[in-house]
């Protein structure tokens, strides 16, 4: 009998002794040992003047420490360093002299924006699943693997942030061990090798971010698994094949990244699905096929990118009116890929569109002036001249239609757009001439204008120069003829302003203009000797 008693005994002075020894190296002396240990080793020590062994009694008031109701450390927060006299002082060093044994009931581990450097040791794993829910190492310095112990044995965890690092190598398959993960942040670092296989069985998922890596393979069908998943960013990475249809099961994505790696094939319909969907990067891969009218299903996309891709216009779409490819967003890009044929003339809710740019295509035709200068939610059926439109309140600020085969005049009428900012329609095969009206289109705003590389009169219109208008304006024939830059103050300027620098401003212009005399663009290039850049007062623009 009494030996039948014995294993039952020896077991529990085990598990008392287990607990009593746990409670010992858990205590607040021991961490606060640990702590001082591990600031003393930072290079220089940060300016935390409370996380001193003297101040053991005070060790929860401690700068950045948080204690349970045990009085025991539970969270260390030295997010941005810690602050001294109002300024924020980084840590540097490493986490090779961090003792994680004594924290064994911390929930929060952040010590993301400093310049902490160093492999993560295996050690962090002795942070044990019970209690971690947050680990933030990110915008640091850190290299090396990530030890196996942080997938095995921290399944508690909701954050994981590892993003802006030196982190390398292939992430671990033990990373469907966090069954509780939330936010997995690891972008910008060196990972390389393929996705791992069971990441769609985190079903908690929410954030997925891992561009800027060397990740290469395909995108995992699983990911559809992911309900509750809304935003997955695999940008510039290096994988390739399809976009799987399956990521259509994402409902709840507001932000898919994919752009610069190889994806080939179509983007799949079920793009449609993405009801929630506000911004959509798919530009520099090598996807080929019509654009999806689809797309015009997002209602709530703001930015949509398709850029350097091969993609066009499907004739058949946007001549039928049940099927016009819209574009419902504040800003698109559609740059650099194969659409051909004229610009379509119904492209939707232009009214909410700020920025649209067509670059570098296969356009023909005249331009459908809608684009940039359209007011109303209803496209008109044709093309109408803007003689008969008001301007000025137009919501399109930069549209970029350059390095087309585009035809047709320069109306008069474009010099009514108040609100743009920028207007390219360089390297094309428009024509006509200058008008003195498109002085009023640069006086009224901060506008950058190229006409540069087309067939356009030469000849620029005095008051076109003279005003007062911080403006950049590129102009000329397909020889470019002549380069304007005028780059002055506004003349509104506040009543506080000094005198001297209106007074400066006019003797400014008065050196570099002259005053109230006409001049050709000969006389530009002769005055500036060839453009020299001696006589540059600034650059930007296009």
């Amino acid at each position: 009998m009494s030996a039948n008693r014995k294993p039952p005994l020896v077991f529990l002075h085990i598990v008392l002794l287990s607990i009593l020894s746990s409670q010992i190296i858990a205590s607040p002396e021991a961490q606060a040992e640990a702590l001082v240990k591990w600031k003393n080793s930072l290079t220089p020590p940060p300016p935390l003047t409370s996380w001193s062994l003297s101040n053991l009694n005070n060790l929860c008031n401690w700068t950045s420490i948080v204690c349970d109701s045990t009085g025991t450390v539970s969270e260390i927060n030295l997010s941005s360093g810690a602050e001294f006299n109002g300024t924020q002082a980084k840590l540097i060093g490493t986490l090779a002299h961090f003792n994680f044994t004594p924290f064994l009931n911390l929930t929060r581990f952040d010590l993301s924006h400093n310049h902490l450097c160093g492999p993560i040791t295996s050690e962090i794993g002795r942070l044990t699943e019970l209690c971690l829910t947050v680990l933030d190492l990110s915008q640091n310095k850190f290299n090396g693997t990530v030890p196996e112990s942080l997938f095995t044995n921290l399944g508690k965890l909701e954050l994981l942030y590892l993003f802006d690092n030196l982190f390398r190598g292939p992430l671990s398959p033990n990373i469907s061990h966090l069954s509780k993960l939330k936010y997995l942040r690891l972008g910008v670092n060196q990972f390389s090798g393929l996705i791992p296989e069971d990441i769609g069985a985190i079903l908690n998922l929410r954030i997925i971010g891992m561009f800027n890596n060397s990740l290469e393979g395909r995108i995992l069908c699983s990911l559809g698994q992911l309900k509750g998943l809304s935003i997955l960013r695999l940008g510039m990475n290096s994988l390739n094949f399809t976009i799987p249809s399956e990521l259509g099961f994402c409902a709840n994505l507001t932000e898919l990244g994919l752009a610069t790696n190889s994806f080939t094939g179509e983007i799949p319909p079920e793009i449609s699905l993405f009801t929630k969907l506000k911004y959509l990067y798919l530009y520099s891969n090598q996807l080929s096929g019509s654009i999806p009218y689809e797309i015009g299903n997002l209602k709530d996309l703001i930015e949509l990118d398709l850029s350097k891709n091969h993609l066009w216009f499907d004739s058949s779409d946007s001549l039928e009116p049940q099927k016009p490819l819209t574009l419902r967003t504040k800003t698109s890009s559609l740059s650099s890929n194969e659409l051909s044929g004229e610009i379509p003339t119904v492209l939707g809710n232009l009214r909410l569109l700020y920025s649209l740019n067509l670059s570098r295509n296969h356009l023909t035709g005249e331009i459908p002036w809608n684009l940039v200068s359209y007011t109303s939610s209803t496209v008109p059926e044709n093309c109408e001249s803007l003689l008969t439109k008001d301007l000025t309140n137009n919501y399109m600020n930069m549209v970029d239609l350059s390095s087309n085969r585009l035809l047709g005049n320069i109306l008069e009428d474009l010099a009514r757009l108040s609100q743009s900012e920028s207007l390219n329609l360089s390297h094309n095969q428009l024509s006509g001439e200058f008008s003195s009206s498109f002085s009023g289109m640069v006086s009224l705003s901060n506008i950058s204008i190229d006409f540069s590389y087309n067939n356009l009169t030469s000849l620029i219109p005095t008051s076109f120069v003279f005003k007062d208008a911080p403006a950049t304006a590129y102009v000329g024939n397909s020889a470019i003829v002549a380069r304007l830059k005028t780059c002055y103050r506004k003349t509104k300027l506040l009543k506080q302003e000094s005198r001297s620098i209106l007074e400066c401003e006019e003797k400014a212009k008065s050196l570099i203009w002259g005053r109230d005399r006409k001049f050709t663009s000969r006389n530009i290039v002769k005055a500036t000797e060839n453009f020299h850049e001696n006589y540059s007062i600034g650059k930007g623009g296009f």
